[in-house]
């Protein structure tokens, strides 16, 4: 029982890296209306989508800049890399003028490379560092990292302005990179006698996993979470609740929190097939009711009920199985750049479907939108049902986590 609570407060440090990409990814929801009425600028200016979307395009080259550096340094030194990095983007973002506009995509673009980076490292360090037979409760954490940033960012910005929300987003950078030095490297760096060793990840042998792990990405962002949590706010907004827009996003998210939580429970119980397939269920008919009370009159707080019920399925398996499935299928000697290929994909994806959504809802109205992420997510319960496992602890990999902990310490 010490042995895994020592390993729970290891990765409850690395998920302050999983928190700055929660942060960065829904800073613009809560600060681009206050820039506005700061700055005169107008919310329907392709400005503010670019703002929102730009992270996400620049996030698409940071798992190939860690993996670079994880080719010479072990996981530990990176982390703390991509933390400073942070730190510094945020201090930025801080001292950004009305004049300055594009210094502000800027240093976005910036934070983007950085949670690009993050989101590549931070989960395989987790299951690294969990103890074999716990890799889906551990694994998890990486997603309650993101949903911790992305609700305690919609909760402080009802009560800071945009610059100090930019100081919050940096002093969890800060922390990050003071933190990650007490915790140990991980073991299959610490067991390795050569950890540079690499192996192509272009074989045969590797197609079906990583056409799997890419795919499971895809149905994650095209399921239309992302594209409804960057734009909360106003849609939020749009429903007329008579709380604030900011605490209505506050509430959603939290549901967020509280259901990979519990997700990682049921994952550990249940197995990944199970809550996969159970999640993207949940997900699909969410979005449908959600599209209908566009078309049906429904209460007005059955916008912010039908956001609640979709992030908590989410939550539960598609939001964090993904992100561990990557270092449960692949050997460390190809996990790094199977890392940076599948969340470089995931962001090429994540900024699509950002970028897009604006311009698909005005060709296709918000029911049409709503309709086809719910399509998807019905399409990605089906291949979960088909081609995702109960789990993944059988197997040369599995073997190979369970010497690295055997030996570790």
């Amino acid at each position: 029982m010490g042995v895994l609570f020592t390993r729970l407060l290891y990765c409850f440090v690395i998920m302050l890296g999983s928190c700055t990409f929660g942060c960065v990814l829904v800073y613009p929801s809560p600060a681009l209306p206050k820039m506005s009425e700061e700055f005169g600028w107008k919310q329907d200016d392709g400005r503010f989508t670019l703002f929102n979307a730009i992270s996400s395009a620049a996030a698409i080259f940071g798992p190939y800049l860690c993996g670079f550096l994880l080719k010479h340094l072990g996981r530990r030194p990176v982390v703390g890399i991509f933390g400073f990095m942070g730190s510094i983007s945020w201090m930025m973002l801080y001292f950004l003028k009305k004049t300055f506009f594009w210094y502000g995509i800027m240093v976005r673009a910036f934070l983007g490379i950085v949670i690009g980076g993050l989101s590549s490292v931070c989960p395989m360090y987790i299951v690294e560092l969990s103890p074999p037979d716990y890799t889906g409760f551990f694994g998890s954490f990486n997603q309650l990292g993101i949903c911790v940033g992305i609700f305690t960012m919609y909760l402080s910005g009802n009560f800071l302005t945009w610059q100090n929300l930019a100081l919050y987003g940096m002093s969890i950078d800060i922390l990050l990179f003071i933190l990650i030095w007490f915790i140990p490297e991980s073991p299959v760096i610490k067991n390795s006698k050569d950890p540079m060793v690499t192996e192509s990840i272009f074989q045969k042998k590797y197609l079906s996993r990583m056409i799997m792990s890419i795919l499971m990405f895809l149905f994650q962002q095209f399921c239309g979470t992302n594209a409804i949590l960057t734009n909360m706010a106003t849609l939020l907004d749009e429903a007329h609740l008579d709380l604030p827009p900011n605490i209505q996003s506050a509430i959603a998210g939290a549901s967020k929190v509280i259901a990979v939580f519990c997700g990682a429970f049921l994952i550990q119980k249940f197995g990944r097939k199970v809550i996969f397939v159970t999640s993207h269920t949940g997900c699909a008919i969410s979005l449908l009711i959600y599209a209908l009370s566009e078309k049906i009159t429904f209460p007005s707080s059955i916008a912010l009920i039908l956001i609640f019920c979709l992030f908590l399925f989410f939550s539960i398996g598609a939001g964090p199985i993904p992100w561990f499935i990557i270092s449960e299928v692949f050997e460390p000697a190809v996990r790094p750049m199977a890392s940076s290929i599948i969340t470089s994909s995931n962001w090429i994806f994540t900024f699509l479907v950002i970028e897009i959504y604006p311009y698909l809802k005005k060709a296709i109205t918000f029911f049409g939108c709503m309709l086809l992420f719910s399509c998807i997510a019905g399409i990605a319960a089906v291949f979960g049902f088909l081609f995702v496992q109960k789990d993944y602890q059988s197997g040369s990999n599995a073997k190979l986590l369970e010497s690295n902990y055997n030996n570790f310490d």
